[in-house]
């Protein structure tokens, strides 16, 4: 109904639950990409977890990134502050683009019709997609795909300004 949804997190929708009187009980623990995937546009999977890595623009012409002087192929969230501690596994690591990642899938074309991708993590293995779709009513979607992301609000002017022209829309 004209809604607008942000998903700055990965592994958005993973289970199934359902809320009791008691709280909420999982009815189901992994939900199969064919019903997360046209929600969102993405879905989970385990590949490249615990990686990081920036995210490299694929549309910069699309207005979330307006005003952000940013243009194609040029790379965004090279820091974030979602970071393991020294010593930890992924040491060294950094970027927007990690920890649990989601990405498109093959139900990407078949039942999330709409969404277009706009920017694609650079990890060598399971990168997240920022993803966005209009939808019939209005309001859209914006799925960052990728727990890592928020760690860089503050630290990157390009994921700043998308955040900003997202919540002026």
């Amino acid at each position: 109904e004209g809604g607008k949804v942000v998903f700055a997190g990965g592994n958005s929708i993973y289970r199934e639950i359902k809320h009791t009187e008691y709280g909420m009980r999982v009815l189901r623990h992994h939900l199969p990409s064919y019903i997360s995937t046209p929600l969102l546009g993405t879905s989970y999977t385990g590949d490249g977890f615990r990686t990081y890595a920036s995210y490299k623009v694929t549309n910069p012409g699309h207005w979330i990134f307006d005003g952000s002087g940013v243009g194609n192929n040029d790379e965004i969230g090279a820091y974030g502050a979602n970071q393991p501690a020294a010593g930890a596994w992924g040491e060294g690591s950094v970027g927007a683009s990690g920890f649990e990642t989601d990405k498109v899938n093959r139900y990407s074309d078949l039942y999330a019709e709409g969404f277009q991708t706009l920017a694609v993590g650079t990890n060598k293995e399971g990168p997240a997609y920022i993803v966005f779709k209009e939808t019939h009513s209005g309001g859209w979607i914006f799925n960052t795909a990728s727990i890592a992301f928020t760690g860089a609000l503050f630290h990157d002017p390009v994921i700043d300004r998308m955040m900003l022209n997202l919540f002026s829309d």
